[in-house]
């Protein structure tokens, strides 16, 4: 069994509710006063930007305006029956602060990613940290906010 999630995630504010929902986006609230958008088909890019699988340029942007008020993370992730892998910017000020990162748990990775054992954090987890995400007593960050609740992009969509 897979899971896949490509999104924006951000602490909880109006504006990015309002904005996502100007773009046809959905905001969700989530544990931590913190925010997820998932990001559809149609938001993804044909050419990718920073190096990620599915990053648009629009997107891009808008997190770098976002930014200016807060920091915001983009973050993809994708696994299959254990093994995957994970990518994550964070921008903070209008700049990238975080990344790109880009990490794998299989071990016969190609770069851009760099292999990091099961039990070590992934990009997506050094990114929600670097928003101020506390794993507590959750298994990591990507769980502490939830965001194991659902297995896919389009489940959140749903």
């Amino acid at each position: 069994m897979g899971s896949s999630l490509r999104a924006l995630v951000s602490t909880q504010d109006p504006e990015i509710d309002v904005e996502a929902t100007e773009r046809g986006l959905r905001a969700f609230a989530l544990p931590q006063t913190m925010l997820l958008v998932p990001l559809p088909e149609a938001w993804l890019a044909e050419t990718p930007t920073l190096g990620f699988q599915y990053l648009s340029a629009a997107v891009a942007e808008w997190a770098v305006s976002v930014s200016a008020r807060q920091p915001i993370a983009y973050v993809e992730q994708w696994t299959f029956a254990g093994p995957g892998e994970q990518s994550a910017v964070v921008w903070a000020g209008g700049s990238i602060v975080f990344g790109p990162r880009f990490t794998s748990t299989e071990d016969d990775c190609e770069p851009p990613f760099e292999f990091v054992g099961r039990h070590e954090p992934t990009a997506v987890h050094l990114a929600l940290r670097e928003l101020g995400v506390e794993r507590g007593d959750a298994l990591d960050e990507y769980a502490a906010l939830g965001l194991d609740a659902k297995r896919h992009t389009d489940d959140w969509l749903a």
